[in-house]
């Protein structure tokens, strides 16, 4: 047996027997996991408290020769629980955890947990949009993924221009000069800030104007659909 321990987040759960239940978690260090909880359904299992959905825990696990390994500790460390005050948050919070959880490979590289750990986080605070904040977990999602647009020149190779409108070609990951084109100055500037490796402070502070976050939400819904496990 090989006894380890690990930040972690719950990504699903699933009832198993009379008491038990089957986690996967993300980890910085070991990718994705599946391991088995037991007795955690049980009122005094000392499981139950860390491994509540959204939050953030210190998971002690083993490994073994199966696919499923065994928790062995869990002790919560940060729950974010203004989310479930909000049945929005939790709606988007649900989807957060399966969209991440299609689309982690069994050893998915640590910026995957980070970035999940931060839009828990973002998803924690009401003053964030939740339509802002969708479009910056798929954006960002896709980042990881090494799906960005090209947003410095179009479809022929042409540098953008501020005056001109755009429409977005999924298949070539770039805009396309369109006279009833829906993109314009200010969605480039969004997309760009977006599709930055910025913190996500920066991104949170741009004063958006003319709804630019909702105009957007149709491409980079396309960009998801196109390129990730949905």
């Amino acid at each position: 047996m090989n006894k380890k321990t690990t930040k972690a987040i719950v990504l699903k759960r699933l009832n198993y027997g009379d008491s038990d239940r089957i986690i996967t978690i993300l980890t910085p260090e070991f990718g994705k996991l599946s391991l088995l909880a037991q007795g955690v359904r049980k009122v005094k299992s000392k499981l139950a408290g860390g491994i509540e959905l959204f939050s953030v825990f210190d998971a002690g696990f083993i490994t073994g020769r199966g696919e499923v390994g065994r928790l062995t500790s869990a002790r919560l460390d940060e729950f974010y629980g203004n989310i479930i005050n909000d049945i929005t948050r939790v709606q988007l919070g649900y989807e957060i955890l399966r969209i991440f959880d299609k689309n982690t490979e069994d050893n998915p590289e640590s910026s995957y947990f980070f970035l999940l750990c931060q839009l828990i986080i973002l998803l924690n605070e009401a003053s964030v949009s939740i339509t802002f904040l969708e479009l910056y977990f798929k954006s960002k999602l896709l980042m990881l993924a090494g799906h960005s647009p090209n947003l410095l020149t179009d479809v022929n190779n042409q540098q953008l221009n501020e005056n001109w409108k755009y429409d977005l070609n999924v298949s070539s990951m770039a805009l396309r000069l369109s006279p009833s084109g829906k993109y314009k100055a200010g969605h480039i500037k969004l997309l760009r800030l977006l599709f930055d490796s910025a913190d996500s402070q920066k991104v949170f502070n741009v004063q958006l104007k003319n709804h630019e976050d909702v105009d957007l939400k149709p491409a980079i819904d396309a960009m998801f659909r196109t390129y990730l496990s949905v």
